[in-house]
């Protein structure tokens, strides 16, 4: 017995004709009349009453087309709702950022995308979003180029796609007395701070390994919050580094803070990367990356266009 079955049973019930539901099916009588006697022989009952132009159910007849319609309906039902099991896992996106810059790209990245897909967003430290992407925590991440100084994404089985490219610029409060530029040796008497959300040593890595071999001694330090990171810069206790593009957007005109670009540094550009595991299936991380691909490269109008 099969669904097919089932459908056909029902059709002669309810035409109470085999050559009329021959007609609904686009076979023949004689392939109706056949596999209706096969599934009686199945039953081992009589299921109709065959007359000369009509057929009649029995009283098992009856009772078999109450059952028949109520499976096709459970058949139903479940074909939809595991559908939207599937929907539901298809539509879920768990992407990892690590800084205010990231939140900025991927804000814009996503939007466009939130009425399709069901988004997990989480803050953590750069190292931890990379290790979560490889553990299949995360689905993606954002993460900003380490100038090979540590990470072989390739090597490892990660994917990236390009978001954004900056140069960095150093962050001076205006009460220091700098010209326009800032060289790698006036640094080595300066404190220099970067912001990040957990203990990491990435930035820090990145940014020694963008200065090239020749290196005074630096003091690099982390801070645990952005707005803490400001304030020391204002008021002339440190030094930092940013990425000029974004934090043109993101900073307060008031900020008492100038960004100065770096001279004599071996590595002044540098990218912001969709980061995701090469065989991670879910289809809406393929979406994800297909969306990325096709984006134009965001102005600074649409980096900070409200949403």
């Amino acid at each position: 017995m099969n669904l097919d079955q089932l459908k056909v049973f029902l059709t002669v019930s309810e035409l109470g004709s085999f050559q009329k539901a021959a007609q609904a099916n686009y076979v023949s009588q004689r392939a109706i009349s056949q596999q209706m006697k096969r599934l009686e022989d199945e039953l081992g009952v009589k299921l109709f009453i065959r007359g000369k132009n009509r057929v009649q159910l029995t009283s098992a007849g009856n009772f078999f087309k109450e059952r028949s319609q109520a499976i096709l309906r459970m058949v139903s039902d479940t074909s939809q709702n595991i559908m939207r099991f599937d929907q539901l896992e298809r539509h879920n996106l768990k992407v990892g950022y690590f800084s205010p810059f990231d939140a900025l790209l991927l804000k814009r990245l996503i939007f466009d995308l939130a009425n399709e897909i069901d988004f997990i967003v989480v803050e953590e430290g750069i190292e931890h979003v990379i290790t979560d992407v490889l553990m299949n925590d995360l689905d993606c991440a954002i993460v900003m180029d380490d100038y090979g100084f540590n990470q072989n994404f390739s090597a490892m089985g990660l994917g990236t796609q390009a978001l954004h490219t900056d140069r960095m610029v150093i962050g001076v409060s205006e009460r220091l007395p700098f010209s326009d530029t800032i060289t790698i040796d006036q640094l080595k008497n300066q404190p220099i701070i970067y912001y990040s959300n957990e203990e990491s040593t990435y930035l820090k890595k990145a940014f020694t390994a963008s200065l090239g071999t020749k290196l005074p001694s630096l003091s690099i330090q982390r801070v645990d919050s952005f707005e803490q990171m400001q304030m020391k810069v204002a008021l002339g206790q440190a030094l930092s580094f940013y990425p000029r593009q974004l934090i043109s957007v993101y900073d307060q005109p008031d900020s008492h803070i100038r960004y100065l670009p770096l001279k004599d540094a071996m590595h002044q550009e540098f990218s912001f990367n969709l980061l995701y595991r090469n065989d991670n299936l879910n289809p809406a991380l393929k979406q994800l990356i297909r969306h990325a691909q096709q984006s134009k490269k965001p102005t600074d109008e649409q980096l900070i266009k409200p949403v």
